[in-house]
């Protein structure tokens, strides 16, 4: 959780705590700071199995700028029980932090329609993406954004302030696909969109083993599935835990934008197009109204001044910073998505 200022994130706060629990000697931690493609794969490759850093807890810092895959994803193999943070959000060589808003947009790792994006593996740690854009993945499973595909999770996976986008997958879940226990898999402030699949779940494929898993203040949309019935392009979330959901957009995707694998979801301040699966033991507070993007066919995702998600919760924790780098308000209510709008009911802007 290096890269974002999530130090008062109530989850996240839970997630250190279970971690230190559980720790059972003091792990040496290693830091990379990485500014070219070369020096990202470097490192993924240095912390898996048989790397020099594989025993330890570690962090990849990615410097602002592109990052192409080249004959295939940038990957991760790990059967250790350490945990693993690739983070964006540094600005210079020596990986100095954003002064003020990190920005996911400044950090690309783009498959250029050729590879996957970014495939990790580390089934026994705990892993965390954050403050990043991953971009123009193909694949046959989790073009974009794959973790513990085929492996049997111990630990959780954060997904935090990242843009999945433009993906595709010749099977299922063409933007992300990840699996975890532990803590479960968490999706903050992040969004998934232009993302697609020749089969099901053009969004992702989002399974825990735990007792919650969590998406807050995400925006998913304009997700696709070509399959020939039954379509669902949007988000697939399922596995043996209580899927706690606030705070998002799901709209625009073929069929539903969520699709529930159990009947656990507690649902609450979610505008969604389409609900599909397996009915929720909690939906409080629905809406199903068109969002008002600022400019959908170009990408942008902001809420305009006339949509009605604009302070339409008055829940306001769980969430810790938006894609442009907005924190929350303190105070009153917050808009839905992946975008702050109303980051002025405190009279000043947090940055």
């Amino acid at each position: 959780m290096n890269a974002r200022n999530t130090a008062n994130h109530p989850c996240l706060r839970l997630l250190a705590a279970a971690a230190f629990a559980m720790a059972t000697a003091p792990v040496q931690a290693h830091v990379f700071c990485v500014n070219t493609p070369n020096d990202l794969q470097d490192a993924l490759t240095a912390t898996s199995n048989g790397g020099p850093h594989a025993s330890e807890d570690n962090a990849i810092h990615v410097v602002q700028g592109n990052y192409l895959t080249g004959a295939e994803p940038f990957h991760h193999y790990s059967s250790a029980a350490f945990d693993l943070t690739i983070a964006g959000g540094y600005t210079d060589a020596s990986c100095t932090p954003a002064s003020k808003k990190y920005k996911p947009q400044l950090v690309k790792l783009d498959g250029h329609g050729a590879t996957g994006v970014l495939s990790i593996t580390h089934a026994k740690g705990d892993v965390s993406v954050e403050t990043m854009t991953i971009q123009n993945g193909e694949a046959d499973m989790g073009a974009g954004l794959q973790v513990n595909y085929l492996a049997t999770p111990e630990a959780y996976v954060v997904v935090d302030g990242v843009i999945i986008r433009n993906n595709h997958s010749s099977s299922d879940a063409g933007g992300v696909y990840a699996v975890a226990a532990g803590q479960g898999v968490l999706l903050i402030d992040s969004l998934v969109a232009n993302n697609s699949a020749d089969h099901l779940y053009g969004a992702g494929y989002l399974i825990g083993y735990s007792d919650y898993s969590l998406i807050v203040s995400s925006t998913v949309t304009r997700n696709t599935s070509a399959a020939a019935s039954n379509a669902v392009g949007g988000l697939y979330v399922g596995g043996v835990t209580t899927w706690n959901i606030e705070k998002n957009i799901f709209w625009n995707n073929t069929g539903a934008g969520l699709h529930l694998g159990n009947a656990t979801g507690q649902l609450l301040d979610n505008d969604y197009g389409s609900l599909g699966g397996m009915t929720p033991s909690v939906d409080l507070n629905p809406i199903s109204q068109n969002p008002q993007f600022v400019d959908a066919d170009n990408g942008n995702f902001r809420l305009a001044g006339d949509s009605p998600l604009l302070g339409y919760s008055v829940f306001l924790s769980g969430s810790s910073m938006d894609l442009d780098g907005n924190i929350p308000p303190g105070s009153g209510r917050m808009d839905l998505g992946a975008f702050y709008e109303t980051i002025f009911v405190d009279a000043l802007e947090a940055y």
